[in-house]
Parts: C-alpha cells; structure tokens; sequence
C-alpha cells in the first residue's frame, strides 16, 4: 500500500510541483490541501488537518501562538 503525504499550501504553488511530480514516479499518493491565494493561508489551522478557521476558533487557539523571528539571536 502507497505512503500518503500530505502538503500544505495555497493552491497553484509552483513549489509544490516537484514533490507531487515525485510522488507520481515513486507511487506514493500526495494529498494537496490549501487556500487559493496565499493571502488566505493566515486564516487556516496550519496542521495535519489543515483548514480554514473562524475568528472564534482564532481566540480559543491565541495561546498556542508563536512569534516568528529572522536572523540569529
């Protein structure tokens, strides 16, 4: 039985092509998830279940939010 993998991001990402073309060679069945501009992507849960999420489920989740930071500290 293939290995199923799944990627997460907006649709139409052409960074994504290779893994799927490679998934296609290889047999393995790649699931593509994601919003269709990435402009959408702040307004998902980013998980293994990946989707879109309301205001009222961004409260409940606040405190599991992190800052993201560049360069070294």
């Amino acid at each position: 039985m293939p290995a199923k993998i799944r990627i997460f991001c907006y649709l139409g990402s052409p960074r994504v092509y290779k893994s799927t073309i490679a998934g296609r060679y290889s047999g393995t069945e790649v699931e593509y998830i994601g919003a269709s501009q990435p402009k959408e992507l702040p307004n998902w849960l980013w998980d293994y279940d990946a989707r879109p999420i309301s205001d009222k489920e961004k409260e409940n989740l606040a405190m599991f939010e992190q800052g993201g930071s560049v360069g070294f500290s």
